[in-house]
């Protein structure tokens, strides 16, 4: 796997997962704080723009969107000012991936997957991407993993999917340098040094033959 880089200091970082801009669920927008679908979206595009200026990244971490036509994710993208989003693929991946297969067949041909690809403002990076951020080794992945690259060396497991409902992946516990970096974790989306400082309060977490004395359950 190709391992990106992103040192340039001049530009800031920022990450994000589960947006899930238009689904319109009450248990969802409601639990955000918001009264209806279309406060909660113009809310989330607001933060994401009074933060991230149009040269800085942002890593989105799956669930963008759903319930969500190809003229409304477009309306989502043109109104982003932030001209460089990485995405990684989630659980609930449309109209995206039709999109993005449609754009890479018309390129390269049926039944492939190139990544990175570009479209518009989004480039797609598949379903997991190893990225070094300011020296920082970083494992995105929409998933929580319990065994990542690197890990017994102090990288980072960044994921979402869980709305900050698996204890481990909160900001507050200390076992292992993984984070939750979901909109229900923060009220807002992270920038990368946040998230350095989370890491320095947490332990670096070594499972399976890595450890030097394993437990071994039968």
């Amino acid at each position: 796997m190709k391992l990106f880089k992103f040192n340039n200091p001049n530009i800031n970082h920022w990450i994000t997962s589960d947006l899930h801009l238009n689904h319109d669920r009450d248990f969802l927008y409601g639990k955000r704080g918001f009264s209806n679908i279309k406060e909660h979206n113009e809310y989330i595009i607001s933060e994401i723009n009074r933060l991230v200026k149009p040269t800085d990244i942002l890593f989105s971490l799956g669930d963008f969107c759903l319930n969500t036509k190809e003229d409304e994710l477009n309306t989502f993208l043109d109104t982003i000012q932030c001209q460089n989003i990485y995405l990684i693929w989630g659980n609930h991946p449309n109209p995206l991936k039709k999109i993005y297969y449609r754009e890479v067949t018309n390129q390269y041909g049926p039944d492939i997957d190139v990544y990175p690809f570009k479209y518009k403002n989004v480039t797609f990076m598949g379903y997991q991407c190893e990225v070094v951020i300011q020296g920082k080794y970083v494992v995105l992945n929409h998933f929580p993993l319990e065994v990542w690259e690197n890990m017994k060396e102090g990288s980072y497991m960044l994921c979402g999917h869980s709305h900050y409902s698996l204890p481990r992946t909160r900001k507050d516990s200390v076992d292992g340098l993984i984070l939750d970096c979901g909109w229900e974790g923060h009220n807002s989306i992270y920038n990368f040094n946040e998230i350095v400082e989370i890491m320095k309060t947490k332990n670096i977490r070594q499972v399976d033959h890595h450890v030097k004395n394993p437990t071994i359950s039968t």
